[in-house]
């Protein structure tokens, strides 16, 4: 998609968590883990909210007609750390920093927030205490179950 225009950094961490996940065998929607997708979602929100990194946030905008439009232009980025730094410092992020169960991996937002706030009123299962990842495309939709 668009973030992985925006160049090898975000493609090669969604790739190498990809691999990763694959070989931990910790992936497969059908054995009621995370799914790829949801794997590169939680990399791009990742590069979003390490300081170190600042990927932009990509948003998706109503238009005065009410429907989706998105921007053509897409942001320069460079990301600033090597791909062995990013695996590294995601699975940092992952393992202690982020708040399990209370926050959101939102690529829409683009920054931390927790399950309880405004912005995911209509997220399914935002109350129990497990990993929450809002489908882009579809809010209501958490990504976890």
């Amino acid at each position: 998609g668009d973030y992985a225009s925006l160049g090898f950094a975000v493609r090669g961490l969604c790739q190498a968590v990809k691999i990763w996940a694959q070989a931990a065998g910790v992936c497969g929607a059908a054995q009621g883990n995370l799914s790829l997708y949801t794997f590169s979602l939680m990399a791009i929100y990742y590069m979003q909210v390490d300081p170190w990194v600042g990927l932009p946030c990509l948003q998706v905008r109503e238009s005065y007609a009410g429907a989706r439009s998105r921007d053509t232009y897409l942001p320069e980025f460079v990301c600033p750390l090597l791909l062995p730094d990013l695996v590294a410092r995601f699975f940092l992020f992952y393992s202690e920093i982020f708040a399990w169960g209370r926050e959101v991996v939102s690529v829409r937002l683009g920054h931390r927030s927790l399950a309880d706030g405004a912005s995911f009123r209509a997220l399914a299962h935002r109350e129990v205490p497990w990993i929450h990842i809002e489908d882009p495309c579809e809010l209501d939709r958490n990504l976890n179950c």
